[in-house]
């Protein structure tokens, strides 16, 4: 037993000293918490759906960590992602935000976030054609317009609409 402990005892000694002047600078290093507004991801949303809910795209998350750390953050390092794999359509569920959702940087710890609780509903997304139907305010002086005609008679919700006077 005295033989193992004194084997190679300037290589232990030299990690103790290490370790604990790692462990000293660590403990050093003041911690603070400060509130982010962050924003919420949705994953594997079924095709043709639309999610309808609160809070639709930000929440407040409550962040702790090394002041040095913490002042270089921005919104775009911390994010919340929810996945909507197995909704049922139609069906509002609430869904707890917790801070296992959030991904911070290495170093961080959430706290909590706000609210803590999200109402979603999963929708089929509805596509419908608009007929289009001009009307012509005022005519300027000196011009007759004999005819309107319009490019598409109708659109959806993707088309894009031109206008032409004759």
């Amino acid at each position: 037993m005295k033989d193992l402990l004194l084997h190679n005892w300037h290589l232990k000694l030299i990690s103790l000293v290490l370790a604990t002047a790692l462990w000293a600078q660590v403990a050093r290093t003041p911690t603070s918490e400060m509130g982010l507004f962050v924003s919420v991801y949705y994953q594997n949303i079924p095709d043709q759906t639309e999610v309808f809910g609160e809070p639709s795209d930000r929440v407040e998350v409550r962040l702790r960590g090394p002041s040095p750390l913490l002042r270089t953050l921005s919104p775009q390092d911390v994010f919340l992602s929810i996945d909507m794999k197995g909704m049922a359509m139609g069906q509002e569920r609430i869904l707890p935000l917790t801070p296992e959702l959030v991904r911070a940087p290495f170093g961080v710890e959430v706290v909590r976030v706000i609210p803590a609780r999200a109402r979603l509903t999963v929708e089929p997304t509805a596509r419908r054609l608009v007929r289009i139907v001009p009307t012509l305010n005022g005519v300027p002086a000196g011009v007759e317009i004999e005819k309107t005609s319009l490019t598409p008679e109708a659109i959806d919700t993707t088309a894009t609409v031109s206008f032409e006077n004759v």
